[in-house]
């Protein structure tokens, strides 16, 4: 095992932390909160080191989760909202880790490629944030390996 076993409890945590910092932000992924939280309830026993493949009405909600943390970062128009960053990039590595079925690399990957400009742009600046003011970007940084 990896020294990341992330739980479903952990992934939780992660999107209700997410869901609370867009709506203070207004960005809503295009999805509300509640949905969010059903979604990943419905998801969470299905997941897990031993179930290498999802079926595909989980597959489905587990893309719901996908879609939203992609609309969060691309509806965030403020590029020093550091904490709504560091919130899907921390969602989506807990995701990763703890949905390990290949149907979930593929789903990260495609939602990676889709906010890559945001994550590149991101990269370029975090640095300099952190060098005028540290901490200013959490662990965006950890996140984003």
């Amino acid at each position: 095992m990896s020294d990341f076993d992330y739980t479903p409890v952990d992934v939780a945590e992660a999107l209700a932390r997410l869901s609370g910092i867009a709506a203070d932000k207004g960005c809503d992924g295009g999805v509300n909160a509640q949905q969010v939280q059903e979604a990943w309830q419905e998801l969470a026993p299905h997941v897990g080191p031993s179930i290498p493949t999802l079926d595909p009405a989980v597959g489905e909600r587990l893309k719901l989760l996908f879609d939203y943390i992609e609309g969060i970062i691309l509806s965030n128009v403020a590029p020093d909202s550091f904490d709504v960053y560091e919130a899907c990039f921390e969602t989506l590595a807990k995701l990763g880790f703890c949905v390990p079925a290949l149907e979930a690399k593929h789903m990260l990957f495609h939602c990676l490629e889709q906010v890559h400009e945001i994550y590149d742009m991101l990269l370029s600046c975090v640095e300099t944030h952190e060098w005028l003011q540290p901490g200013a970007t959490g662990f965006l940084r950890l996140w984003m390996l």
